[in-house]
Formats: C-alpha cells, sequence, structure tokens
C-alpha cells in the first residue's frame, strides 16, 4: 500500500540510485506511468458521475439528495485508493447534524478481521493512528488505536511498546442518546477480488525503464563528442582521468618516443536502448491494462474500433466496477436503516441500481442511432442512461414529461403509435 501511494506520487525507487564516482553524472529520470495508468482508470470508470436510480421514485430521490457531489467526489477516490492500494475504506457515521455521512480512511490504518475467506463480510475492525501534540513546547507524536465491533468502539492509546486502554464508546450519537449500528460500519472498495494492488503488477517494469533512461542519460551527459589522446604527458590517476575527460575532453598517456596527439570521434549508437524503452514502455501499459495514447490512431474509428482499442481498460475496469458494485450494495443498508430512523421513509424492501458513465470517446452518431432503434424495446429510462447527451436521467425524464404537459404534439404521436 505505501509502495502504491509512494509511485503514485513519483516517489519511486530511482531517487536511491548512486554512482562511485562524484564527477559523474548521477541521472536520477522518474516516469509517472502508475500516476497515468492510476488517473486512466478513475477518469475512466468514475470521473463523470454514475446514475443512481430505484424502482421507488421516492426512494430514488432520497437517494440522490444523500449521495451529492461531495459524496461522488468522495467516491471517485475511493476508486484511487482502492487501485493504489488494492482496497479502499469507507467510513459510515452520524454527523452533528444527525445526517447520515462518508468519511474516507486511509487504507494503511485499518486492520480488517473478516468473517469469511472471501473478505466480504467483517467481524471487526482496527484502525491504527498517530495524533500530534504538544507537551509544553515538545512535539509528540501518540498513537491511537480503536477497535470497532457491532457493540461499539474501544479506544486504546499505544506508548513505550505498550497498549493502554482508553474507553469505551459508541458508533453514534443522536439526541445525546447513543446507537450501534448492527454491522462495522467500514465499507471495503476492493480494486480486485485479491485486493492487490496496480503497482504490484508493473512496478519492476517502471523501475527498469526509470533505471535504463537514467543510465543513459548519464552515458550521453558525460560521454564527450571528442576526446583528445595526448602521448607522453605522464599518467594519472582515475580521479583525475574521469574530471579532465568531463571537463576538457582529454586523455593523458605515457608514451616511450615523443609526444603526440590523437583524436577519436564518440557517435554513441542510441537505438538499442530507445527500442529496449519503447518495449518496456509498451509491457507497462499493457500489463497494467490501459490505453496506449501513444500509438493510438483515433481518426475515424467506429465505436467496435473505439472499443477495440480500449478493451485491456474495460476489462480492469469491469472487474473493478462488479467490486464497487457489491460494495454499493452493503453501502445501501446502512442507508436504508438511516432513511427508516430519520422518518424518511422504510425503503427495506425496494432495490436500487448504480450506473458507472464510463468517460470514453465514442462515436456519437453510432449511439444514438442505437439509442433511437431501441424505443420500444427496453425502457426510456435505460436508453436515456445511455444516451450521450444525458447526465442527470431523473431531470430528463422531468423534462421530457413537462413538454409532453405543454406541447399537443407529444400526444398526437403517442396516438399514431398506437
Amino acid at each position: 500500500m505505501v509502495i502504491g501511494e509512494q509511485y503514485y506520487q513519483n516517489e519511486m525507487d530511482i531517487k536511491n540510485k548512486t554512482v562511485a564516482i562524484d564527477s559523474r553524472s548521477n541521472s536520477k529520470l522518474v516516469h509517472g506511468f502508475v500516476r497515468q495508468l492510476v488517473d486512466q482508470k478513475t477518469g475512466y470508470l468514475l470521473a463523470k458521475p454514475p446514475t443512481i436510480s430505484s424502482d421507488n421514485k421516492n426512494f430514488s430521490k432520497q437517494l440522490n439528495n444523500l449521495l451529492d457531489k461531495s459524496f461522488l467526489r468522495t467516491f471517485k477516490n475511493l476508486g484511487k485508493d482502492a487501485i493504489n492500494k488494492g482496497i479502499g475504506w469507507l467510513h459510515i457515521f452520524i454527523n452533528e447534524n444527525g445526517v447520515l455521512a462518508f468519511k474516507r480512511v486511509p487504507s494503511t490504518e485499518v486492520i480488517p478481521l473478516w468473517a469469511d475467506t472471501d473478505h466480504t463480510q467483517l467481524d471487526a475492525v482496527i484502525r491504527i493512528y498517530e495524533l500530534s501534540s504538544f507537551e509544553g513546547t515538545e512535539a509528540k507524536t501518540i498513537t491511537k488505536v480503536e477497535y470497532w465491533d457491532t457493540t461499539g468502539i474501544k479506544y486504546f492509546t499505544y506508548e513505550s511498546g505498550e497498549i493502554v486502554a482508553d474507553e469505551r464508546g459508541s458508533h453514534f450519537t443522536v439526541n445525546e442518546q447513543q446507537y450501534n449500528w448492527s454491522k462495522v460500519p467500514f465499507v471495503a472498495f476492493k480494486y480486485n477480488d485479491i485486493e492487490q494492488p496496480l503497482v504490484s503488477m508493473i512496478k519492476s517494469l517502471v523501475d527498469d525503464f526509470n533505471s535504463q533512461a537514467s543510465v543513459n542519460s548519464d552515458i550521453l551527459k558525460d560521454l564527450p563528442d571528442l576526446i583528445y589522446i595526448l602521448k607522453g604527458y605522464g599518467g594519472q590517476d582515475l580521479a583525475d582521468f574521469i574530471t579532465n575527460l568531463k571537463n576538457y575532453r582529454v586523455i593523458e598517456t605515457a608514451a616511450e618516443e615523443g609526444n603526440t596527439v590523437d583524436k577519436i570521434q564518440t557517435t554513441p549508437d542510441t537505438t538499442a536502448v530507445e527500442n529496449t524503452l519503447e518495449r518496456l514502455r509498451r509491457n507497462i501499459i499493457e500489463f497494467g491494462r490501459g490505453v496506449d495514447f501513444a500509438n493510438l490512431n483515433i481518426g475515424n474509428a467506429t465505436g467496435v474500433g473505439l472499443r477495440f482499442r480500449y478493451s485491456d481498460l474495460d476489462m480492469d475496469c469491469n472487474m473493478l466496477e462488479t467490486e464497487f458494485q457489491a460494495s454499493f450494495e452493503q453501502l445501501l443498508w446502512f442507508i436504508k436503516v438511516y432513511f427508516n430512523m430519520a422518518g424518511l421513509g422504510n425503503f427495506k424492501e425496494y432495490k436500487s441500481n448504480i450506473t458507472f458513465n464510463r468517460d470514453i470517446i465514442i462515436n456519437e452518431r453510432d449511439v444514438i442511432e442505437m439509442c433511437k432503434n431501441s424505443v420500444s424495446l427496453v425502457s426510456i429510462e435505460t436508453i436515456l442512461e445511455n444516451h450521450p447527451w444525458v447526465n442527470d436521467v431523473i431531470a430528463e425524464l422531468k423534462r421530457i414529461e413537462k413538454e409532453r404537459e405543454a406541447d399537443p404534439y407529444y400526444e398526437s404521436m403517442s396516438k399514431a403509435n398506437e
């Protein structure tokens, strides 16, 4: 998890690169492949607001009011956490205003105690985090430990190798009354079923790319275009040799007879290095399951052609979407309990769907034509969910209903179709 976050922030192993001689170049070239692939997947699947709907209009309305833009930003960042660290965590709680709220918890702070081998149900969660405080003018770091289960929270302090119990608490408080959820109020959002982060699949390739590019850069910096060989001017130690070669483009050697000056023309062949770097770049994109925009010729590609170019990214995001759909179902349980508790409605028996609106380059004409041809085959709501011009299905349905009430054309067309 730590490595995934570091590589996303371009803090890579190449920054520890050293050279034996101080006068030699020491390039540390960092290439942000991990950030590129993580942002590509997150942007593709989660950048556009998902469509949240239900077969109950009131439930759908309450859901969309609760899961506002702030939640959607949290949802997108959970995707980034999942891809970087294998798993992201969402904490569900009731805030000081008595409203259901959501908070991302750093994955490195959470130790889940799973009830099953598939890691779908939680028995408990241990959370470990650090707080900074001052004793007088001296800064001090305190390690806090929380144990969450269905009976509440146990608080501890970890100090000097020992855990000291602090107090007990409930999951939330409303009107000074303490309550606990009947489930542990944490929901896991996974990148895949084995909770494996992206960096574990491409780190060695990224490290090799950084190393090859940095060493090649060193060679090009340190290798002069022209070297003079001075014979008969005495020998030098290695440090002086490198310094003179780099600064003065000169090599001094001892000669038996006379003093001569020769020249060596240096023409570095970078073809092999460039081929290696290109192969590594392609492998990183391929095994990272991204889209290679460097070689992506969109042109006048049809919808099928575009889908083919996005196939690897689509496959990876399909698995991510499956995991997020399951996590959203777990989140819905808390939402339904809250709605019932707050008097907003009992929606226990109603289902809700979340549709991810992927941000793919599409041939709009093809999609609109397919939507048009689907009329009377599927519901108008399904068509609107897939129409490239519709961002908010509910709002669009209201506009259509309003236009039908105001314009007799719709009524006449409806009768003609009958």
